[in-house]
C-alpha cells in the first residue's frame, strides 16, 4: 500500500505540477523523454532537501 501511494505522488507531481498532461507532446518517445526528465528533476529535489542545501545560503557563503 506504502508503495502505491508512492507512485500516486510521483505521477501527480508529473502530471499536474509539472504539465505533462496539458502539453502538446506527440509521440510515445517524446512523453517518455519529458517524463524521464520530470522524474529526475523530482529525484534532485528530494536528494537537495534530504541534504538540507540551499542556493541562498551558497550565495551568502560567496558574498561573506
Amino acid at each position: 500500500m506504502k508503495s502505491r501511494t508512492t507512485s500516486e505522488r510521483v505521477n501527480k507531481r508529473i502530471l499536474n505540477d509539472y504539465g505533462l498532461e496539458y502539453s502538446h507532446t506527440r509521440g510515445k518517445k517524446r512523453t517518455f523523454w519529458w517524463s524521464l526528465i520530470y522524474s529526475l528533476n523530482i529525484l534532485l529535489d528530494v536528494r537537495l532537501k534530504k541534504l538540507g542545501f540551499s542556493f541562498a545560503d551558497l550565495l551568502a557563503e560567496k558574498l561573506l
